[in-house]
């Protein structure tokens, strides 16, 4: 999930979203809640190599916001060449290795699905749906599928804490609309995953006022974003040089219920004789999940470690 920086505004027409939810959900200044690092793009120097890089270079990575495409191609075939020419670098995969977290973490783990060839591996944290049949909980592939209500009747929440409803997919997508079209995270999956419409904007995978899924849309979704799917198709010819490269850790009451998609994907692994690892940290949410006791940056530090011992096996960390 991405954080847009919102500040609370508005009531919506189907429900309000008190603030103090919001605030947990979409921390305001960035701090409050959200003690994960952006998606990052880790590259290795040579041992030995002059430090002349960035200090974000050289400690915590180049951090990269990497649309789908796009954004990939330029990093690909521009940025990372370009560095790799400039500073003495592992031009190799065992020096390219990728992590981020909610949004960041889906688009770290397409880019290693994507170009098994060019990184050595993705530690994805939190990532955001990985198989659209658990789209935040919702199967988007079910016939007459509605984001806004179960068979039932009942709302589909949008997160969670200590097991309750915090706020439904409903009222939260309300508020999106009295802030504006540009806004808002639903419409972020939007931006990044659908086609466009004449005037450049990209077309709505569910209607705002019914909550309706549009069947073409999501089939333009399924053809391109949808990670387990991709590897379903295409696994034969990605074996080699993907197996064993995915290191997924979520929280196991994640509070956005991306730990649904994370088992699916693992099962549809598993199921196609991959290697896997997959970590579920029992208790934690989406924005708690790097905390290992009283270091807020625990599990950062474990991603690093692993990274390193890829990068330069049998070296002693620093």
């Amino acid at each position: 999930m991405t954080g847009s920086g919102l500040a609370p505004t508005g009531a919506s027409k189907a429900g309000t979203v008190p603030a103090d939810v919001v605030r947990k959900i979409l921390p305001v200044d960035g701090t409050e809640a959200l003690t994960v690092p952006p998606a990052a793009l880790t590259l290795t120097a040579p041992v030995g190599a002059t430090a002349t890089l960035a200090p974000a270079l050289t400690t915590a990575g180049v951090i990269v916001i990497v649309p789908p495409e796009l954004g990939a191609t330029s990093l690909t075939s521009e940025l990372i060449p370009d560095l790799e020419r400039q500073y003495r670098m592992d031009a190799k995969p065992s020096g390219r290795l990728l992590t981020g977290h909610s949004s960041g973490g889906w688009a770290v783990l397409w880019l290693q699905v994507n170009y098994p060839k060019l990184f050595g591996g993705a530690w994805p944290t939190s990532p955001d749906p990985s198989d659209f049949h658990d789209f935040l909980g919702i199967d988007l592939y079910a016939p007459a599928a509605n984001v806004y209500r179960k068979s039932d009747g009942t709302p589909w929440p949008l997160a969670r804490e200590k097991g309750e409803m915090l706020v439904s997919v409903e009222d939260f997508t309300r508020r999106e609309v009295v802030i504006g079209e540009y806004g808002g995270q639903m419409a972020s999956f939007e931006w990044a995953f659908s086609p466009r419409d004449g005037d450049g904007r990209p077309v709505q995978i569910f209607d705002r006022t019914t909550g309706a899924v549009a069947p073409a849309v999501i089939a333009y979704w399924k053809e391109r974003y949808d990670v387990a799917e991709h590897l379903r198709r295409h696994w034969p010819e990605l074996r080699r040089d993907l197996d064993g490269k995915i290191h997924l850790t979520v929280g196991a009451a994640d509070t956005f219920y991306l730990d649904g998609a994370a088992r699916r994907l693992e099962a549809m692994m598993k199921a196609l004789g991959a290697k896997t690892d997959f970590r579920y940290v029992e208790g934690r949410g989406h924005f708690d999940l790097y905390v290992v006791g009283d270091d807020r940056w625990g599990l950062y530090k474990t991603i690093a470690s692993e990274m390193y011992a890829l990068a330069r096996p049998g070296s002693k960390p620093p």
